[in-house]
């Protein structure tokens, strides 16, 4: 009986401690399936080229809707679930998940990367992250989030709609994914070295650490995604 009464406990424990890692916001990818790294920057090869056939060459006077609802997906779904409990480390700069570290700035990079965008990404990696989003995203107004609190920066973005920026903080960089569904902070954290996540930027706790909190919207820059389709 003792027994049995102490094994009731471990699983109620075991069910109350997921249950508070939901509510905080973390996101774990054994919910979803998850797909083969390879065929995911394969998929991603195949899509982009359709994409770029479709636009004349990647020139329109708008970003379709479909451009950035792939990025919303492949980011946040797909990549992240290939990368995600990736270690990280300050000079971790692995180019495969799951193998080896992974410090916060190469993360980024290696994301823009996997979708099949033409930068340096080592030395963007280890610039500023201002400097990262102006290189990537010239033609866009770079913001600082950093004087609103976590609600109030989640309802400005909501009111953005959906979209994929990068974010970049005081000593750390990442990438804010909004889906329609919340506001997604997806890094490589070094906050008790956790690694790869995703957590809603109401409970990252590198966010609300950090004084600035500069972003820039990747899936609205022209040039960004001229750059992705060349």
């Amino acid at each position: 009986m003792r027994v049995i009464l102490f094994l009731l406990f471990f699983l109620v424990s075991c069910r109350h401690r997921n249950d508070h890692a939901t509510e905080k916001g973390y996101h774990f990818a054994n919910n979803q399936p998850v797909k083969d790294y390879e065929s995911v920057l394969q998929e991603i090869t195949i899509k982009r080229k359709e994409f770029s056939k479709q636009s004349s060459s990647g020139q329109t006077e708008t970003i379709p809707v479909a451009w950035k609802n792939f990025w919303i997906e492949k980011i946040s779904i797909d990549l992240y679930n290939a990368w995600e409990g990736t270690p990280w480390d300050f000079n971790g700069h692995t180019r495969y998940p799951q193998q080896g570290s992974i410090a916060c700035g190469y993360f980024v990079t290696t994301m823009l990367c996997d979708m099949g965008m033409h930068i340096d990404r080592v030395k963007l990696s280890t610039c500023a992250s201002m400097q990262m989003m102006k290189t990537v995203c010239p033609d866009q107004k770079i913001q600082n989030l950093g004087r609103m609190g976590a609600e109030e920066m989640n309802n400005y973005l909501n009111t953005k709609g959906k979209a994929v920026y990068i974010a970049g903080l005081d000593f750390h960089t990442g990438i804010i994914v909004s889906d329609g569904t919340g506001n997604w902070f997806i890094h490589s954290d070094y906050i008790r070295r956790r690694g790869v996540v995703k957590e809603r930027i109401q409970e990252s706790l590198a966010l609300r650490g950090s004084k600035t909190i500069w972003i820039v919207p990747l899936t609205e820059s022209k040039v960004a995604m001229r750059n992705w389709l060349r």
